[in-house]
This record gives structure tokens, sequence and C-alpha cells, in this order.
């Protein structure tokens, strides 16, 4: 497995980030 570099790990976090707090909102996102 190849190691991703940060700016990659931190866009594809973020991303999934508001994916999760377009569906589910603020409370209902989890960590």
């Amino acid at each position: 497995m190849v190691r991703m570099k940060a700016s990659d790990r931190r866009e594809q976090l973020l991303k999934t980030a508001a994916q999760c707090f377009a569906k589910y909102g603020y409370r209902g996102t989890t960590t």
C-alpha cells in the first residue's frame, strides 16, 4: 500500500467531511 501525499489526504478528508455534513448535518456527523 502506498502512502498518500499530505495534500491529497487533506483534500480527501475535507471532501468526505463536506459530504457527511451535507447528508447528516452538524449534529448527525460523528468522528
